[in-house]
């Protein structure tokens, strides 16, 4: 079984979706065709339902490409970090630990 899960995050689904698309040309079948099971949250199960909605000739409905409009960018240089500790759950209560 072939699985495809995507992730949301908001405008970055467009990443997701321009590397899909280019999974897409790559293999040279449409996705719907190549996965058992399309997923996924937020923006990535907006996208996982254009996977999953094909057109009658087996194409999306609505191909991104048609709109003409191409992002410039999609996230600028990274301009700093911020210190993530490791280890959150350390001292929790074992009882609510999944």
């Amino acid at each position: 079984m072939n699985v495809l899960s995507i992730d949301g995050g908001g405008i970055r689904g467009i990443i997701a979706a321009a590397i899909l698309e280019a999974l897409r040309a790559q293999i040279g079948r449409e996705l719907h065709e190549v996965f058992d099971l399309v997923s996924g949250t937020s923006t990535g199960g907006i996208i996982a339902l254009g996977i999953g909605t094909p057109a009658k000739n087996g194409r999306p409905y609505r191909p991104a490409e048609s709109s003409g409009r191409r992002p410039r960018h999609v996230t600028g240089p990274q301009r700093g970090s911020i210190p993530l500790p490791l280890g959150g759950l350390d001292g929790a209560r074992p009882e609510i630990v999944l």
